[in-house]
């Protein structure tokens, strides 16, 4: 008797758990249909993905926008880029041609890009909760340095390219106006606060986020302590060079 109030309970629950499923699976069927792509999208997605494919077996960069090459060489002349400053004015990097370039690719959500544009003084900026403790503005690394140089220098520029936004859109010029707003960078300072004039977001540009690169006179790329696996230390070969460069 045990046995059969054992079975029917068994087979009482086994119906109620297919119920369940089968609702679940029904409204997870009606979602899918709401919310699926009209067939000209998915063509249209299928049709990018195909070129995508072609330009990765053919070693060609995904964004026809990135300067060639990218990122740039080491001891090369640095690949042209067009950008605009916080004011909307556009200009080109080359134009700064003839004084040292202290380079900088940033994204805006980075807690790193924060901590080196000089959230330790101003705070995090917009959606950053904090920023990376470790990192810190290239003039305050270039201060603890035992180097004979002070910024700004009427020979130097530090131009600070925003790539990313916060929401990992393209940026714009008034995320430039509020980025240089917040961290207090004017060109009377040395600094230039910018966005690219094209979109130059992806896998080539995420290489260079954060860090700095060091331009000479001649637009030759001389030192790279970007991205997150930087090719020179910072402290114990960017700064010292930097002064060399004005000589």
């Amino acid at each position: 008797m045990e046995r059969e109030k054992v079975d029917k309970i068994i087979n009482i629950s086994v119906k109620v758990l297919f119920s369940a499923l089968f609702v679940v699976m029904f409204f997870a069927v009606m979602r899918i249909e709401a919310t699926k792509k009209p067939q000209e999208e998915i063509t249209e997605i299928l049709k990018q993905e195909q070129e995508d494919r072609i330009k990765m077996a053919q070693g060609k960069p995904l964004n026809e926008n990135i300067p060639d090459p990218w990122p740039a060489k080491m001891n090369k002349p640095y690949p042209e880029i067009e950008l605009i400053d916080r004011d909307g004015k556009a200009f080109k990097l080359s134009n700064h041609k003839g004084k040292v370039i202290i380079l900088s690719f940033i994204d805006m959500s980075s807690p790193v890009s924060q901590a080196q544009a000089g959230a330790g003084l101003s705070g995090a900026y917009g959606l950053t909760q904090e920023t990376d403790k470790l990192a810190e503005p290239f003039s305050e690394t270039l201060r603890k340095g035992d180097v004979d140089l002070t910024l700004p220098n009427d020979d130097v520029v530090e131009i600070n390219v925003l790539v990313y936004a916060q929401d990992g859109a393209q940026t714009t010029v008034d995320n430039a106006d509020s980025w240089a707003n917040h961290f207090d960078l004017e060109r009377e300072k040395g600094v230039v606060v910018a966005i690219p004039q094209k979109d130059i977001r992806g896998e080539e540009s995420e290489k260079i986020i954060n860090g700095f690169q060091l331009l000479d006179k001649n637009h030759i790329l001389r030192v790279d302590s970007s991205g997150s696996e930087p090719k020179h230390n910072l402290r114990m070969t960017f700064i010292p060079l930097v002064p060399k460069l004005l000589r």
